[in-house]
């Protein structure tokens, strides 16, 4: 069947089109596929505005994370392009039904993420005459920058990948190592890779030091638990020794 316009059809012909689209593909599909259902889509509504396929196809980043920077990228075309909502318009913009504004920490993470595969940069922070902070500017990518060029517009791109190794947020401390272990990988890195040998070890001995801890204290634990179990007996023993009769 010849492609057609559908915005020329009629109204009541656009299902009609759409169900032969729909038988046709039907009948080219093959016994392994045949028993599998399929739905049809008519998308009713206006041109709206496109976003970044790899975006919604990046599996490191959860549906809040992709959402976020579609918001940012709303944001700034509704102020002129040059504008990076703050975070309490961020609350307000990636809140849930029902559940009230999102909270700094879901914004942060986000942010996070976002910086972390590179959608994000953060490329300066503005400060006034007394050195306070009084904003940033960030740089938003319409595909994942490279490490090479992650470092290049944001200048503590390397930083947070190290910190972000000890993030809370199992799907920040994760994404972070993955990204340490790539850019040991990359050639285009190899500038770095000294520095990244230096990160990951720190942060094995903050690991390896943190699981001793846990082991002294579970070791301190078990001797408080033998120490108490042995004065119990030998206060039995006395309790249940007999006295000599003088």
């Amino acid at each position: 069947m010849a492609p057609v316009n559908r915005s020329t059809l009629p109204a009541d012909s656009i299902i009609d089109y759409t169900l032969a689209r729909m038988q046709e593909r039907l009948a080219m599909r093959n016994d392994a596929q045949a028993g599998q259902e399929r739905s049809g889509l008519l998308f009713m509504g206006n041109v709206h505005d496109a976003y970044p396929r790899a975006l919604l196809l990046d599996t490191r980043l959860s549906p809040l994370d992709k959402v976020a920077w579609m918001m940012i990228r709303q944001y700034a075309l509704q102020n002129d392009g040059a504008i990076f909502p703050s975070y309490d318009e961020l609350q307000q913009l990636l809140a849930s039904p029902g559940a009230g504004l999102a909270s700094r920490g879901t914004v942060s993470r986000a942010l996070t993420m976002l910086r972390l595969t590179g959608w994000l940069s953060l490329c300066k922070k503005v400060r006034d005459g007394k050195g306070r902070v009084r904003g940033n500017i960030y740089a938003q990518h319409d595909e994942p920058l490279s490490a090479r060029d992650a470092e290049t517009f944001d200048p503590g791109w390397l930083d947070l990948v190290a910190d972000a190794c000890r993030h809370k947020s199992r799907a920040v401390n994760e994404t972070a190592w993955q990204v340490l272990t790539s850019i040991q990988d990359d050639p285009m890195m190899r500038h770095r890779h000294s520095r990244v040998t230096m990160i990951a070890e720190r942060l094995t001995r903050l690991s390896d030091a943190a699981q001793c801890a846990r082991i002294q204290s579970s070791t301190k634990i078990e001797l408080s638990e033998k120490d108490a179990k042995n004065q119990a007996e030998r206060l039995s023993s006395n309790i249940r020794r007999p006295t000599k009769n003088r």
